[in-house]
């Protein structure tokens, strides 16, 4: 790389278009993670950086616990998935709450994590917001504010790098947890 900075968004798409590029891709098979060593730390603080003044605005607190090192992932996919996790969090987080991202080894797996403290996912609809499309209300004085397809494209993204994607009950809130191997078998072969 010259002079780029590997951590910086690219000028490229507005993400609504680069995502439903990217699920189409992997519907035709073709989305083929490009692998590098990514290190979190850095990786974390470019991810709230566009987010800062939403977060503040809305009187929500963004922070980090970062105790994996780093992950071998693809860099644009998994910041557009943390981007997308960080965006759908503070749509939902109520002012006066906290976001947090973690980062952290457990077993043979790097753990994601994006937690709000907002009124969370029901159990029956937490596959379905996976899917293309689907849309929850932001709040009961808010209307829809995405296109449904950012979880969609996480969910493409995570499988690609052969990782898994849930939401989970955080009691206040919702928790979405990304799951990378610690060494990815397809990675080696790149």
């Amino acid at each position: 790389m010259t002079g780029a900075d590997p951590y910086r968004t690219p000028d490229a798409k507005e993400p609504t278009v680069q995502n439903l590029l990217d699920i189409q891709k992997s519907e035709e098979g073709v989305l083929n993670p490009r692998y590098e060593r990514i290190e979190l730390q850095p990786l974390a603080s470019q991810v709230f950086e566009p987010f800062e003044l939403r977060a503040k605005n809305k009187h929500v607190t963004l922070s980090a616990t970062i105790t994996a090192d780093e992950i071998v992932a693809d860099m644009d996919l998994m910041r557009r998935v943390l981007e997308n996790l960080i965006d759908n969090a503070l749509r939902y987080a109520p002012e006066d709450s906290r976001v947090l991202l973690q980062a952290r080894t457990v077993d043979t797996h790097v753990e994601l994590s994006v937690a709000d403290q907002g009124p969370g996912v029901a159990q029956e609809l937490r596959e379905k917001i996976f899917q293309r499309y689907v849309q929850l209300e932001a709040g009961a004085d808010s209307a829809r504010t995405g296109r449904g397809l950012g979880l969609a494209f996480c969910k493409l993204a995570v499988e690609a790098h052969g990782g898994t994607i849930c939401a989970e009950d955080a009691s206040p809130g919702n928790v979405f947890r990304v799951r990378l191997p610690v060494v990815n078998d397809r990675a080696k072969a790149s």
